[in-house]
């Protein structure tokens, strides 16, 4: 309602494109920085889960079910936030969550000198 007349033609001509439209400038900048390097580093944890799955099975054959069905569990969940943006349709919430997570793992890598002295 407070906007200016140039913020609501962006604020509607991204509406469809922006996983946030409200950000503007270095705000969202940073926001789709973060959120690529969220996604990737939800796609490495994919990763891992599965080669965790098959290493359970390769060792275990078929008693490896109990040890990897909680893994399999969060896997196999329609709205799973480190599965393929192809199969589900990422939402404002999604996007937010995925930042706000590797905002936390940022400060916390920072907290203990953990992130190579990045700024």
């Amino acid at each position: 309602r407070d906007a200016t007349r140039e913020q609501l033609a962006s604020f509607t001509m991204s509406h469809f494109q922006w996983q946030r439209p409200d950000l503007y400038g270095k705000d969202q900048l940073e926001f789709k920085q973060d959120l690529r390097e969220g996604q990737a580093y939800l796609r490495a944890m994919q990763y891992l889960s599965k080669m965790e799955m098959r290493r359970l099975w390769r060792t275990l054959g078929n008693n490896s079910y109990m040890y990897v069905y909680p893994i399999m569990d969060t896997y196999l969940k329609q709205t799973k936030l480190d599965g393929l943006k192809t199969e589900r349709m990422w939402t404002w919430r999604d996007s937010t969550k995925i930042v706000n997570y590797f905002r936390e793992h940022q400060r916390r890598a920072k907290k203990y000198g953990l992130d190579n002295g990045k700024d």
